[in-house]
């Protein structure tokens, strides 16, 4: 995959090739992006701003007594989970971990799931329905960041069919459809 350089509203571009969505920017980033790419590269191979940073760098606030560190909106932690169920004629269910937190946002993955269908007592026939947990630290999914708020005294995230809940550790009824 290489690079395409294309225009917009009369201005070039440079379209980077990023996985499924492509990642583009114009001349004056370009620019700004080559006189700092020896910075860029230490923050790549590092994983860690630089201290000639222009940008300050917050702490994340101490722990909380449960052995992670709080570090989001409404004392939601790295690794916390939050559960998805939506459908139209059957339940579907997608759980997403917490990679990382601001004072106002969250960083979610998607994360694979452990599920499992139910059967009919005494027999082999399947019901179509099961139960499911998140699998932690298996991720399915890119990196999306997200606004928590919290409602009715849930904390919720927006997602692409509705909003997804905080995760209370119970395995989560799914059901199919033929």
């Amino acid at each position: 995959m290489t690079a395409t350089l294309t225009e917009y509203k009369g201005h070039p571009i440079i379209n980077l090739p990023n996985g499924n969505r492509d990642f583009s920017f114009g001349l004056a980033k370009a620019k700004t992006i080559l006189e700092h790419i020896e910075d860029i590269r230490r923050f790549v191979e590092d994983d860690t701003p630089t201290a000639s940073s222009s940008k300050p760098t917050k702490e994340a606030p101490k722990g909380n007594g449960k052995g992670k560190a709080t570090v989001g909106p409404f004392g939601i932690e790295i690794g916390d989970i939050f559960v998805d169920e939506w459908g139209y004629e059957q339940t579907n269910v997608d759980f997403y971990q917490v990679v990382k937190a601001t004072a106002k946002t969250v960083t979610v993955r998607q994360v694979e799931q452990d599920s499992t269908e139910t059967t009919f007592p005494a027999s082999d026939i399947r019901t179509m329905s099961g139960y499911t947990t998140p699998i932690k630290g298996r991720f399915a999914g890119s990196e999306r960041v997200k606004h928590p708020y919290e409602w009715e005294g849930r904390v919720y995230i927006k997602s692409q069919y509705g909003s997804s809940k905080l995760w209370d550790g119970k395995p989560q009824g799914w059901t199919g459809y033929a």
